[in-house]
């Protein structure tokens, strides 16, 4: 969980000041702000397959590295190339918007049933404390936001791939995900492991 919660934290954190950024990059902040934005929506229509079809763990360390590798190398441009800086800005938004969808359905898939929605909660609040804060980073902006994405992808690695695993129900079984254990609890057709006497019939 307190992987999640800084995930959540710098993702967050790194979207909003990216897009706060943005007009102090130089020439006009308004056209600076609509291109930065509308980079979002290329992000969100590449997120669709990104969820589908990749590991959750891997995908979202790399997002958040790249993005934090643009951020950093914003921080090392001259101050007049804003024509640079401004595409590097952009280049941030469209893998955040691809990082903020894989970690809403990979928290998800992370907490078992019986703390689902607490879990994504706690999440979502240490999401919003980011955002928060993100209005006060004065000192070198680009490197504490590459920092923050940088942090978030060390932490991603330490999550249990959720790809191709039925959503935990128990405690033990969100414990088993990403160990061997959690083999027992893949569904097969004909119930657990092909046998339909496992199935309890205990919830009808």
């Amino acid at each position: 969980m307190a992987c999640l919660f800084v995930i959540w934290f710098c993702d967050n954190f790194f979207m909003y000041a990216t897009a706060l950024s943005s007009v102090n990059i130089g020439g006009s902040p308004f056209i600076n702000f609509a291109l930065s934005a509308a980079a979002e929506i290329p992000g969100g229509l590449v997120s669709f397959p990104v969820v589908r079809y990749c590991r959750r763990r891997r995908s979202q360390c790399v997002v958040l590295l790249l993005a934090g590798v643009a951020a950093i190398a914003t921080s090392l441009l001259p101050l007049d190339d804003f024509w640079l800086r401004l595409v590097l800005n952009m280049t941030c938004r469209f893998i955040l918007v691809i990082s903020g969808a894989i970690k809403w359905v990979y928290t998800m898939e992370v907490f078992p049933t019986a703390a689902r929605g607490f879990g994504f909660s706690c999440c979502f609040t240490m999401g919003r404390i980011g955002g928060i804060v993100a209005p006060f980073h004065f000192s070198a902006p680009s490197l504490v936001m590459g920092a923050a994405g940088v942090v978030g992808a060390t932490c991603a690695h330490f999550l249990p791939e959720t790809q191709g695993v039925p959503l935990p129900d128990t405690f033990e079984e969100a414990d088993a995900l990403g160990t061997d254990r959690s083999k027992k609890f893949r569904l097969k057709p004909g119930g657990v492991d092909g046998n339909t006497d496992d199935v309890s019939t205990d919830a009808v």
